[in-house]
């Protein structure tokens, strides 16, 4: 069960999330490392592999999914295993 701390936090993300995605369309690139960097600040330390595949999907989703796919391969790859 979320405590009230972990779902303030959560909620902060998700909005972060959300600023960060208004720029998908101008620079896919940046956007897809700027999530990268979230998720990995949320998630903790990970592998070079982790990220670089982390990376890869949010890159793709950045250049060819929608706003909300996007947001959601982002909650699937940091905030759904915590």
């Amino acid at each position: 069960m979320l405590t009230l701390e972990n779902k303030l936090k959560k909620v902060a993300v998700c909005a972060a999330v959300d600023i960060t995605l208004r720029g998908k369309e101008r620079s896919p690139e940046r956007c897809a490392r700027n999530l990268a960097e979230l998720g990995e600040s949320v998630a903790g330390a990970m592998k070079k592999e982790q990220k670089e595949k982390a990376y890869r999907q949010l890159l793709e989703a950045c250049r060819n999914a929608s706003f909300l796919e996007c947001r959601s391969l982002f909650s699937a790859l940091f905030l759904e295993h915590r």
